[in-house]
Protein backbone atom coordinates (compact mmCIF):
# COMPACT_ATOMS: atom_id res chain seq x y z
CA UNK A 1 0.00 0.00 0.00
CA UNK A 2 1.42 3.18 -0.88
CA UNK A 3 2.22 5.97 1.87
CA UNK A 4 -0.42 8.88 1.98
CA UNK A 5 -0.39 11.37 4.61
CA UNK A 6 -2.61 10.08 7.85
CA UNK A 7 -2.50 6.47 6.01
CA UNK A 8 -4.25 4.82 8.67
CA UNK A 9 -7.47 7.23 8.23
CA UNK A 10 -8.06 5.04 4.88
CA UNK A 11 -8.31 1.84 6.26
CA UNK A 12 -10.65 3.23 9.34
CA UNK A 13 -12.91 4.88 6.88
CA UNK A 14 -13.41 1.60 4.34
CA UNK A 15 -12.87 3.71 0.87
CA UNK A 16 -13.84 1.71 -1.31
CA UNK A 17 -12.81 1.98 -4.85
CA UNK A 18 -10.37 4.23 -6.57
CA UNK A 19 -12.66 7.21 -7.17
CA UNK A 20 -13.11 7.67 -3.45
CA UNK A 21 -9.38 7.11 -2.50
CA UNK A 22 -8.30 9.77 -4.84
CA UNK A 23 -10.62 12.14 -3.40
CA UNK A 24 -9.92 11.40 0.13
CA UNK A 25 -6.04 12.07 -0.92
CA UNK A 26 -7.49 15.20 -2.41
CA UNK A 27 -8.57 16.25 0.61
CA UNK A 28 -5.59 15.29 2.71
CA UNK A 29 -3.04 17.22 0.22
CA UNK A 30 -5.23 19.97 0.64
CA UNK A 31 -5.43 19.97 4.36
CA UNK A 32 -1.51 19.31 4.02
CA UNK A 33 -1.20 22.66 1.97
CA UNK A 34 -3.19 24.58 3.91
CA UNK A 35 -1.27 23.65 6.67
CA UNK A 36 2.22 24.73 4.92
CA UNK A 37 0.89 27.96 4.02
CA UNK A 38 0.59 28.84 7.28
CA UNK A 39 3.07 27.61 8.81
CA UNK A 40 6.12 28.69 6.32
CA UNK A 41 6.33 32.49 7.66
CA UNK A 42 7.79 30.54 10.55
CA UNK A 43 10.70 28.99 8.46
CA UNK A 44 11.60 32.69 6.90
CA UNK A 45 12.35 33.73 10.03
CA UNK A 46 14.71 30.99 10.81
CA UNK A 47 16.56 31.31 7.46
CA UNK A 48 19.69 33.21 7.61
CA UNK A 49 21.08 33.48 3.72
CA UNK A 50 18.44 35.79 2.06
CA UNK A 51 18.46 33.86 -1.09
CA UNK A 52 17.16 31.58 1.34
CA UNK A 53 14.28 33.55 2.44
CA UNK A 54 13.09 34.55 -0.57
CA UNK A 55 12.51 31.09 -1.58
CA UNK A 56 10.50 30.03 1.24
CA UNK A 57 8.45 33.51 0.65
CA UNK A 58 8.21 32.06 -3.15
CA UNK A 59 7.01 28.40 -1.98
CA UNK A 60 4.03 29.82 -0.41
CA UNK A 61 3.43 31.67 -3.59
CA UNK A 62 3.40 27.65 -4.75
CA UNK A 63 1.52 26.81 -1.68
CA UNK A 64 -1.53 28.89 -2.65
CA UNK A 65 -1.83 28.44 -6.30
CA UNK A 66 -1.59 24.62 -5.28
CA UNK A 67 -4.68 25.08 -2.86
CA UNK A 68 -6.32 26.98 -6.02
CA UNK A 69 -5.66 23.60 -8.00
CA UNK A 70 -6.61 21.44 -5.23
CA UNK A 71 -10.27 23.43 -4.80
CA UNK A 72 -10.68 23.23 -8.63
CA UNK A 73 -10.24 19.43 -8.26
CA UNK A 74 -12.62 18.97 -5.79
CA UNK A 75 -14.82 20.96 -7.54
CA UNK A 76 -15.14 19.13 -10.42
CA UNK A 77 -16.14 16.30 -8.29
CA UNK A 78 -18.95 18.32 -6.93
CA UNK A 79 -17.23 17.86 -3.25
CA UNK A 80 -16.53 20.73 -0.75
CA UNK A 81 -13.30 20.90 1.07
CA UNK A 82 -13.70 19.22 4.40
CA UNK A 83 -11.80 20.08 7.76
CA UNK A 84 -8.48 17.74 8.09
CA UNK A 85 -5.39 18.03 9.15
CA UNK A 86 -2.07 16.32 8.53
CA UNK A 87 0.25 15.34 11.42
CA UNK A 88 3.34 14.50 8.83
CA UNK A 89 2.64 17.70 7.95
CA UNK A 90 2.91 18.95 10.91
CA UNK A 91 6.15 17.31 12.01
CA UNK A 92 7.52 17.60 8.85
CA UNK A 93 7.38 21.57 9.32
CA UNK A 94 8.63 21.26 13.45
CA UNK A 95 11.60 19.29 12.03
CA UNK A 96 11.99 22.49 9.76
CA UNK A 97 11.68 24.69 12.61
CA UNK A 98 13.44 23.08 15.30
CA UNK A 99 17.05 23.26 13.36
CA UNK A 100 18.11 26.13 14.89
CA UNK A 101 18.36 24.21 17.81
CA UNK A 102 21.13 22.04 16.39
CA UNK A 103 23.22 24.59 15.70
CA UNK A 104 24.18 27.95 16.35
CA UNK A 105 26.08 28.59 12.84
CA UNK A 106 23.77 29.78 10.88
CA UNK A 107 25.03 28.42 7.63
CA UNK A 108 24.53 25.06 8.94
CA UNK A 109 21.36 26.20 10.45
CA UNK A 110 20.68 27.07 6.85
CA UNK A 111 21.94 23.78 5.47
CA UNK A 112 20.07 21.96 7.79
CA UNK A 113 16.85 23.67 6.86
CA UNK A 114 16.87 23.36 3.32
CA UNK A 115 17.46 19.52 3.91
CA UNK A 116 14.28 19.59 5.85
CA UNK A 117 12.03 21.65 3.00
CA UNK A 118 12.83 19.18 0.60
CA UNK A 119 11.68 16.95 2.96
CA UNK A 120 8.68 18.18 2.98
CA UNK A 121 8.27 19.02 -0.86
CA UNK A 122 9.45 15.39 -1.61
CA UNK A 123 6.69 14.61 0.30
CA UNK A 124 4.28 16.84 -1.42
CA UNK A 125 5.99 15.10 -4.91
CA UNK A 126 4.76 12.00 -3.71
CA UNK A 127 1.24 13.11 -2.88
CA UNK A 128 0.55 14.61 -6.01
CA UNK A 129 2.09 12.26 -8.01
CA UNK A 130 0.96 8.77 -6.83
CA UNK A 131 -2.88 11.40 -6.75
CA UNK A 132 -2.45 12.35 -10.80
CA UNK A 133 -1.78 8.54 -11.47
CA UNK A 134 -5.07 7.95 -9.71
CA UNK A 135 -6.84 10.49 -11.77
CA UNK A 136 -5.28 8.72 -15.10
CA UNK A 137 -6.60 5.70 -13.92
CA UNK A 138 -9.88 7.09 -13.92
CA UNK A 139 -9.80 8.99 -16.82
CA UNK A 140 -9.49 11.94 -15.26
CA UNK A 141 -7.05 14.17 -17.52
CA UNK A 142 -9.06 17.10 -16.61
CA UNK A 143 -7.78 16.75 -13.04
CA UNK A 144 -4.42 15.32 -13.80
CA UNK A 145 -3.48 18.19 -15.81
CA UNK A 146 -4.00 19.94 -12.48
CA UNK A 147 -2.43 17.75 -10.61
CA UNK A 148 0.86 17.37 -12.55
CA UNK A 149 0.98 21.05 -12.62
CA UNK A 150 1.58 21.63 -9.10
CA UNK A 151 3.78 18.16 -9.30
CA UNK A 152 5.91 20.31 -11.70
CA UNK A 153 6.34 23.60 -9.27
CA UNK A 154 7.17 20.93 -6.41
CA UNK A 155 9.51 19.95 -8.57
CA UNK A 156 10.66 22.69 -9.74
CA UNK A 157 11.32 23.74 -5.63
CA UNK A 158 12.78 20.85 -4.73
CA UNK A 159 15.53 21.42 -7.78
CA UNK A 160 16.12 25.19 -6.80
CA UNK A 161 16.69 24.13 -3.05
CA UNK A 162 18.89 21.98 -4.21
CA UNK A 163 20.71 24.54 -6.16
CA UNK A 164 21.10 26.54 -3.39
CA UNK A 165 22.61 23.93 -1.32
CA UNK A 166 24.93 22.92 -3.54
CA UNK A 167 26.17 26.38 -5.32
CA UNK A 168 25.79 28.82 -1.52
CA UNK A 169 24.69 27.37 1.96
CA UNK A 170 26.59 24.01 1.82
CA UNK A 171 29.95 25.66 0.83
CA UNK A 172 29.52 28.32 3.77
CA UNK A 173 28.53 25.36 6.47
CA UNK A 174 31.40 22.87 5.86
CA UNK A 175 33.95 25.17 8.20
CA UNK A 176 33.17 26.36 11.90
CA UNK A 177 32.73 29.68 12.79
CA UNK A 178 36.63 29.71 13.07
CA UNK A 179 37.38 28.43 9.81
CA UNK A 180 38.24 24.87 11.21
CA UNK A 181 37.00 21.73 9.28
CA UNK A 182 35.48 20.05 12.27
CA UNK A 183 34.95 15.96 11.76
CA UNK A 184 33.71 14.51 15.18
CA UNK A 185 36.98 14.46 16.85
CA UNK A 186 39.51 15.12 13.80
CA UNK A 187 40.05 18.51 12.71
CA UNK A 188 41.40 19.49 9.24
Amino acid sequence: MPVFCCQEEIIMKNIRNLPHLLVDQLQKTLASEEEQLVRLPILTGIASFSFLKSSISSYREIKKRNIDRLNKSLDKFGINKRENKCGITRKLIDNCASVNKITHEKHVADAALIAAMQQISHFNIVNYGTTASYADALNRSDISKILREALEDEKEMDNHLSHIARESVNPSAVFDGKGILNIGEKRF
